[in-house]
């Protein structure tokens, strides 16, 4: 995950860096409003890949063995080594179903809803024909109780301070007049030190 929102960071467009700098967005909200978009994509993709492997390694952090002594703790994991200790393929396909069901669980009520939400911060010339779709996103859209489950949270976030952004003021323009003065101060100087600094050089 880390090295994804790095690699994120590595490949912002070069054009919309500049357009925040002529905004002059401060470094909290640069990060708000152009990097966490920009690698959020990635970011969900990542989240569901690691949710994928992870089920790799349930059966070695429930069933291991250290020394002589057999630690076997419960869960789906454990289950499935025992049973195919045991050769026992009846509780072996239950385990597998388990698994299908929870996984099929987390495709359609969790990871399609955010894939299909994070699709808006893709960065693409041009437009994608395959859009990705999740018929329980555009439920929770389109329903009210959804809403009103997260108006509570929404003004918790409003409660939380932000900090204050950064006004660059712009340089105050200097008047012709002031300018016309530097600039014959700056010749008289240069009209008294070139023919000392002259005469020295074909002294020399």
């Amino acid at each position: 995950m880390a090295f994804s929102f790095y690699q994120s960071l590595r490949t912002l467009p070069v054009d919309l860096v500049e357009v925040s700098q002529q905004f002059r967005l401060s470094p909290w909200k640069k990060f708000w409003k152009l990097e966490l978009p920009f690698a959020t994509p990635a970011l969900v993709w990542n989240t569901m890949m690691s949710m994928s492997g992870g089920w790799f390694f349930v059966v070695a952090s429930e069933y291991f063995t250290v020394g002589k002594t057999q630690v076997t703790l419960p869960g789906i994991g454990s289950w499935l080594a025992i049973a195919i200790d045991r050769q026992d393929f009846v509780s072996v396909s239950w385990a597998v179903g388990a698994m299908a069901v929870v996984i099929v669980s987390y495709d359609q009520l969790v990871f399609r809803p955010i894939v299909a939400w994070a699709d808006k911060f893709r960065f693409e010339q041009t437009a994608s024909e395959n859009q990705p779709e999740s018929w329980f996103y555009d439920l929770l859209r389109r329903t009210r109780l959804f809403r009103r489950i997260a108006r509570p949270f929404v003004g918790l976030l409003s409660l939380v301070p932000r900090p204050r952004p950064i006004i660059r003021r712009a340089p105050r323009p200097v008047s012709p007049e002031v300018a016309r003065w530097f600039d014959r101060l700056w010749l008289g100087l240069v009209a008294v030190a070139g023919p000392g600094r002259c005469g020295r050089s074909f002294a020399t």
